[in-house]
């Protein structure tokens, strides 16, 4: 009786909590953003573009696959091209993690873990701060990470506790392929935990033709999306790949497992009183770990590390039910719970924070309100509040201005945001994003042609909201091009506008 009234309980508390954290997700649209500003405004860049048929790798550079885009175009469409779409789209982000962990989760784990690892993973997706930064650092940006890290523990869900339902193999082997179309790192951690769940004994041949059917249907789908253009896509992927791995160093990787030990530790402690010595375990623990590593460092994020968490719950939930063991499952459990609470408390904070800060003055845009941070590790001057606004609006004066109907601008700022903080048509050719270190290297870049040859106006800045190396570079590398192909029309405090010579 008791064992039914638990799993009764389960998908009435999953539809409730879930149903709680999406609606405050559409409610909030637009985070009152404190923290990266700038990188919220290259995912809306791309969504623009997206809206105005353009394709990304194929009609403008970017290092990110079409996902993050096309979820944020769906939501700009809903809320009549609104900044609070960008919300929509993380809602609807959370709706696809809800819906495919649901069906995952519920038919692996007991009731209690289910609704805890099911919502926990929801808040994973859609709560608005930076992973593992201060939940008070309200901010859609990297949203992308989080939505990536959701996707993934499914994919490590799966693959952990393979069952016989053909249907589950599919669902994981179409969201491994996903994860290579937002964001290419998930998908190279995605790829050994499937491996892995082929290594049983016997030979699980029942998983492979499903896991090989979705793989293959989500990547004719992403395909036929970018028209078949693989070498496009994989020129894109190649430049971002190379410049991220040549800002790493041997030092950042001793400073990650450093950082780190505690993890290692809490999952040998699992894997022990979980009496799993098995090859199999192993292997997974090796793979996550790994995997978070490579992950840790070549995102930007905070020190979690989400896909410990989800192996360390999977593990618990098969240990002996001992008092040591319990002990032992709920101090390795405790980095998790710690990090559901500051998700809860981060979604909350921006639910109820009051509209009190400036904004920029395209009246889509109104919802946006843009205060400084003045918490830990506060971000250069300008990034958000009001300079930022000023920036902004400053740039947003002169094109009304001066700017043609119909004429495309572009500015080397790192997310671009004028096309659609204008509403303008967006220039063909263009980038969505344009980070010294991460996303383009002096060796491995897209060409000034690419990137600046289809605007019609050129916004320069004279101060920047970038740091003072980013603008160095960007200086050395853009400026000479934009200065030889277009010629100064009008200027303001803060802006240079160029127009293209005829």
């Amino acid at each position: 009786m008791l064992h039914r009234l638990r799993t009764s309980i389960v998908p009435v508390a999953a539809l409730l909590l879930t149903a709680s954290i999406l609606a405050a997700v559409v409610s909030i649209g637009a985070v009152h953003t404190r923290s990266y500003t700038p990188d919220i405004f290259f995912v809306l860049n791309g969504a623009w573009r997206v809206l105005n048929g353009q394709i990304p790798h194929i009609d403008f550079y970017s290092p990110f696959g079409p996902l993050i885009f096309l979820l944020v175009a769906a939501g700009l469409k809903l809320s009549s091209f609104g900044v609070e779409g960008f919300g929509y789209g993380i809602a609807i982000a959370g709706l696809l993690v809800a819906a495919l962990g649901y069906r995952l989760i519920t038919r692996r784990l007991p009731p209690l873990a289910s609704v805890f690892l099911l919502i926990d993973l929801v808040l994973l997706a859609v709560t608005p701060y930076p992973l593992g930064m201060d939940p008070e650092r309200g901010s859609h940006a990297m949203s992308y990470n989080r939505i990536g890290y959701a996707l993934l523990a499914l994919v490590l869900l799966e693959s952990f506790h393979p069952a016989r339902h053909r249907l589950d193999a599919f669902l994981a082997g179409a969201t491994a392929v996903a994860l290579l179309f937002l964001k290419a790192s998930f998908f190279f951690v995605a790829c050994p935990l499937l491996a892995i769940s082929l290594l049983g004994k016997p030979f699980p041949k029942h998983r492979l033709a499903p896991l090989a059917s979705g793989a293959l249907l989500s990547l004719a789908i992403f395909l036929a999306y970018l028209r078949f253009d693989i070498p496009a896509i994989l020129a894109d992927l190649r430049i971002a790949a190379a410049a991220r791995s040549g800002a790493l160093s041997f030092s950042l990787v001793i400073d990650s497992l450093w950082i780190h030990s505690f993890d290692f530790m809490r999952l040998a402690a699992i894997l022990f009183i979980a009496r799993r010595h098995d090859f199999l375990s192993l292997f997974y623990a090796l793979a996550v770990l790994g995997g978070s590593l490579l992950l840790m460092l070549t995102n930007n994020q905070g020190p979690v590390l989400p896909l410990v968490d989800v192996i360390v719950l999977l593990l618990a939930a098969a240990a002996p039910r001992t008092k040591p063991a319990i002990i032992v499952a709920l101090l390795a459990l405790a980095p998790a719970f710690w990090q559901a609470g500051r998700d809860v408390y981060g979604l909350v904070q921006a639910a109820m924070e009051p509209a009190a800060a400036p904004t920029l003055s395209s009246p889509h845009l109104a919802r946006l309100h843009l205060y400084p941070y003045q918490g830990p590790s506060p971000e250069p001057e300008g990034t958000n509040g009001r300079s930022f606004v000023h920036h902004i609006n400053d740039g947003l004066r002169l094109l009304s201005q001066h700017a043609r109907p119909g004429e495309t601008v572009v500015t080397p700022e790192l997310g671009d945001p004028f096309a659609y903080a204008a509403l303008r048509p967006p220039a063909p050719g263009g980038f969505v994003l344009l980070a010294y270190g991460y996303t383009f290297n002096d060796q491995h870049r897209p060409s000034n042609d690419r990137l600046f040859a289809g605007a019609d106006l050129i916004l320069l800045p004279k101060l920047t909201v970038m740091t003072g190396t980013d603008f160095a570079h960007h200086a050395r590398l853009f400026f000479p091009y934009i200065q030889a192909h277009f010629h100064t029309i009008a200027e303001s405090d803060e802006w240079f506008l160029y127009r293209k010579r005829r």
